[in-house]
């Protein structure tokens, strides 16, 4: 079983990597969540869900069942696939991602959230506002 949080993807300060967080950086809740894995892999900004079933985070599916209807945190950053399951693999197609869910504190670009539906304000108790530079960013 190795550890989650031994390695870091410094993708998230690459110029062709954009940053998800517009504003609040410096106070912005950031936390471990594990990533059912998925062979397209996941980008900055997708809002997930827990499923309530296994306790793994899908990507947020306005609908969805067993949890993965409510928003819960939008993705910062994940690793590279890697097996820390003990009955999976990531190369099979199965296995768990770690990742860094952001919980808040902050503002997220809303142009970089691939799954945003209207639900996600209500479930993360956030609103829209337009920045500075015209920008529409979600505050929660």
């Amino acid at each position: 079983m190795a550890n989650a949080g031994a390695s870091f993807n410094g993708s998230i300060f690459r110029k062709d990597y954009p940053m998800p967080i517009a504003s609040g950086r410096q106070s912005a809740l950031l936390f471990p969540v594990v990533l059912r894995y998925n062979s397209a892999g996941y980008v900055a900004g997708v809002v997930l869900a827990k499923n309530t079933t296994d306790g793994v985070w899908d990507a947020y599916n306005s609908g969805g069942s067993s949890g993965t209807g409510t928003a819960d945190c939008v993705l910062f950053e994940s690793h590279a696939p890697e097996d820390f399951s003990s009955t999976s693999t990531a190369a099979s197609g199965s296995g768990l991602v770690a990742a860094v869910g952001i919980y808040g504190q902050c503002a997220v670009y809303k142009s970089l959230m691939t799954n945003y539906a209207a639900g996600v304000l209500t479930d993360l108790g956030a609103r829209l506002i337009t920045d500075a530079q015209g920008q529409t960013v979600m505050k929660f």
